[in-house]
């Protein structure tokens, strides 16, 4: 065992609140020169960035500039927690 709380609690104590999906041409360069002012913390996983922020309105903002990048903000969650935690993904 790594980690026991409530969800909310290890949520709170264990990752930014806020994540940051973005996917499309260009997005390596995206998380490697931009993302990181913006972001706490930005793994590459496959062709998605996943940026975890205190605030998300600043990275969203910095987007808006590349029409070839998509993006999904969403809260963080426990899967982020435990990839955070193991550094794996969930898997069957």
């Amino acid at each position: 065992m790594i980690a026991e709380d409530a969800p909310r609690a290890l949520i709170g104590a264990r990752i930014e609140p806020h994540v940051v999906e973005i996917y499309g041409d260009g997005v390596r360069e995206f998380a490697r020169d931009i993302a990181p002012r913006h972001a706490q913390r930005v793994e590459l996983t496959g062709e998605t960035a996943f940026c975890y922020c205190r605030e998300a309105a600043p990275l969203l903002e910095a987007l808006q500039g590349y029409s070839s990048l998509r993006a999904l903000s969403r809260a963080a969650n426990l899967e982020d927690v435990f990839i955070k935690l193991t550094g794996r993904d969930i898997r069957d």
